[in-house]
């Protein structure tokens, strides 16, 4: 087993390679991640990175010229069900964290939500031809949601991509664009051909080895129903056309309908049907890249294509272009076969000269740059949470320290983007506090602090509810980005957490409502952790006392993408008393808004050991033990809070510690890799069986497969 220490100078990041994709059928997909096995440079024999296979169960056996056991670490973990892929999501996760992984990768859309994850995309075929959203399709949705950074193999899969999923140009994840290789093979054998008399360019050679309508199967079979007399007459052959298929076909080939349909053909009989073809036809009307054409291209064989954008991008000068249908088809067929003027000749000759440009040596360098680029891509903070808070006219000059350290700490946070604060600063009695003026007059001086800016949008200086602040971020998004964040103004982000992570969950729908870790710094003490600066020891626990209710109830910051819909829908059963319309900070303000966020249709998740909040309140002493009374009380000589509207009375919701659930369990029993679900149910006075049937059939609804034609 591989362990690599984050972020060490000068060592080697480590890349987990999740090979799930060799538990499926083989296919094109198969054949381009066993050249790139085939050609990754040995771990030790490369400064930047090392690769970790993961290897799922026995099902696959690398093929031996692949060199995988001599080259990489294996590690051998439990085989994918797409049954359970949502289950695989923490199966992952524990394996990154127990092996300390820096980025994990996957032949086939299973993901991470705890390390950065790079996604290579083929194509978008399932988007553009609206497939029924089946297991492999969700599971695909939610592994460009999760994704850090994205490969595709040419422009026309980025631009596709792009314009499916438009967070990926809008919040400027890194995208690559690595086209694939295209293998040269001229080693044939003819002895297939041979055995059926079949004479050098006598028949015209396709592939359809997908049963999906957009492989376009249908052109070849009406080309062989309204042109057979023609074509058998063109070309001598009362069989013309050669058909590889998906297909398990007794004998490996059938003939129907004046088509040789094969099946399961070898490298060498692949080359000779291409070498010996009039012609290779590709009816196909979308690939990612189009490995056929060129292969095609390889034996100097005329290639025949349907017009569209990957095409044009990487063969265009190379390809005979058709229209879609028979008649079309079976005329270039006839003007190749009379092969007069060189226009025939000239494409055959762009066609191998296109292929230079694919070499396997060409893809592995860029491949080799990309993994060596990733320690600063991915593992290094940056910019993109904007907080909103509210500052005011505190008088307590303990207080006041506090309230401007958690300011100062969020502006030194390398993931905090800019913070908007909807009061006017927290600079007590003017005067008063001489140094202390000093300190928020250098926030408010701070470029990526917005306070003067917001009183155009609280001129009033009102005291600041969710729904302003979520028509703030809604109107702002496009200028400081997505990712928002609403928090009390005691409160400040762990900057050791990797808040990156997050992005997945809320592309995804979700909300995140984090509890808090209660801090203090300890006089006298060393060297601090949890993301302290200098030379004091911090305190930063959470409240036993809340953790009895796994901390159900103490959100202090909010996380979301804007835009974000909080218009009240009769569609969704909300109506306008439902609104967000209440201040921050009341008791039970957490619980009411989560409960309007859940009816608005927001997913709600609560990590407070993964992402860490911390909540600075020495001063006032707020504890597990009298927050209601200091709730009750608790008002400000120069703002007081207005009248507390009980909005939890209307509607009240509970979103408890994900992490804590996660280890909760009897002894030996505990697995933070599987949530013990009857511990805690039992843990609350268990359930009816009214509520274990709906919970039954969600999950039953959640993994059914759609194939409903």
């Amino acid at each position: 087993m591989a362990t690599i220490t984050l972020n060490t100078h000068n060592t080697k990041i480590s890349i987990a390679i999740d090979t799930v994709f060799f538990q499926m059928s083989y296919s094109g997909i198969t054949r381009v991640w066993e050249t790139l096995f085939k050609n990754f440079v040995a771990n030790k024999d490369n400064e930047n990175y090392q690769i970790i296979i993961l290897q799922r169960g026995n099902t696959y056996k690398f093929k031996p010229e692949l060199n995988i056991e001599s080259k990489f670490k294996i590690l051998k973990i439990n085989e994918f069900n797409y049954f359970t892929m949502n289950q695989d999501v923490d199966y992952l996760n524990y394996i990154c964290k127990f092996e300390k992984f820096d980025i994990f990768m996957s032949t086939y859309y299973t993901y991470t939500t705890v390390i950065p994850n790079v996604l290579l995309i083929h194509d978008m075929i399932p988007e553009v031809f609206k497939f029924t959203p089946n297991h492999m399709w969700k599971q695909k949705n939610k592994a460009i949601l999760n994704a850090s950074s994205f490969i595709t193999i040419s422009k026309t899969t980025q631009s596709d991509l792009i314009n499916y999923y438009k967070h990926i140009e809008k919040d400027k994840y890194p995208i690559e664009i690595i086209y694939n290789s295209v293998p040269i093979n001229l080693k044939y054998d003819d002895n297939f051909l041979k055995q059926f008399g079949m004479l050098p360019k006598s028949y015209i050679f396709s592939i359809a080895t997908n049963n999906e309508e957009y492989k376009n199967i249908k052109l070849i079979k009406s080309l062989a129903s309204n042109y057979n007399l023609q074509l058998s007459k063109l070309l001598n052959n009362p069989i013309s056309i050669i058909l590889i298929c998906k297909e398990n076909i007794p004998n490996g080939f059938k003939v129907k309908d004046n088509i040789m349909y094969l099946s399961h053909v070898p490298d060498l009989v692949l080359n000779s049907l291409y070498k010996n073809a009039l012609c290779f036809v590709c009816p196909s009307l979308y690939e990612g890249f189009g490995l056929p054409i060129f292969e095609a291209f390889t034996h100097s064989t005329p290639v025949i294509s349907i017009k569209i954008p990957i095409f044009v991008e990487l063969g265009g000068g190379g390809i005979n272009f058709i229209e879609n249908n028979a008649k079309s088809l079976y005329d270039k067929i006839e003007f190749i076969h009379k092969n007069e003027g060189f226009s025939v000749s000239n494409r055959v000759d762009f066609g191998s000269k296109q292929v230079a440009k694919f070499s396997e040596e060409a893809q592995l360098a860029n491949w080799n740059t990309y993994f060596s680029n990733l320690k600063k891509l991915l593992l290094t903070p940056k910019p993109f949470i904007n907080i909103i808070l509210q500052t005011y006219n505190e008088t307590n000059l303990e207080r006041l320290k506090e309230l401007e350290y958690c300011i100062n700490r969020n502006l030194e946070n390398p993931y905090v983007n800019s913070i908007h604060d909807f009061g006017n600063g927290i600079n007590g009695i003017d005067g008063l506090y001489g140094v202390m003026d000093n300190v928020m007059d250098n926030i408010m001086n701070n470029k990526a602090y917005f306070s003067k800016y917001i009183k155009v949008d609280n001129p009033n200086n009102k005291w600041l509810t969710y729904d302003m602040a979520f028509k703030y971020a809604n109107n702002k998004y496009n200028e400081f980005g997505n990712y928002w964040c609403i928090m009390n103004l005691d409160i400040f982000l762990d900057k050791c957490s990797k808040w990156d992570m997050i992005k997945g969950k809320l592309n995804d729908g979700f909300i995140y409502a984090q509890s808090r870790h209660e801090f203090n710094i300890l006089p006298n003490g060393n060297n601090g952790n949890n993301g302290n600066n200098g030379n004091t020891k911090i305190d930063a626990k959470m409240d036993s006392n809340f953790s009895k209710m796994m901390h159900a109830h103490t959100q202090d910051a909010w996380l979301f993408k804007a835009p974000i819909n909080i218009t009240p829908n009769a569609s969704l059963n909300v109506n306008c008393d439902m609104s967000c319309d209440f201040e921050i900070g009341y008791l039970g303000c957490d619980n009411a808004i989560a409960d309007r966020l859940v009816k608005y249709g927001y997913k709600l998740i609560n990590q407070p050991e993964t992402y860490k909040i911390f909540h600075y309140d020495i001063a006032k002493g707020k504890t597990s033990i009298n927050f209601m009374d200091k709730h009750k009380h608790e008002t400000n000589e120069n703002k007081e809070k207005p009248k507390n509207k009980y909005p939890e009375r209307v509607g009240s919701y509970l979103v408890p510690n994900y992490d804590q659930i996660l280890s909760m369990g009897s002894g030996k029993d505990v697995d933070v890799n599987n949530m013990n679900f009857n511990n805690i149910i039992n843990s609350l006075g268990g359930s009816s069986n009214m509520e274990k049937y709906e919970f039954i059939s969600k999950i039953m609804s959640d993994r059914i497969i759609m194939n409903n034609p």
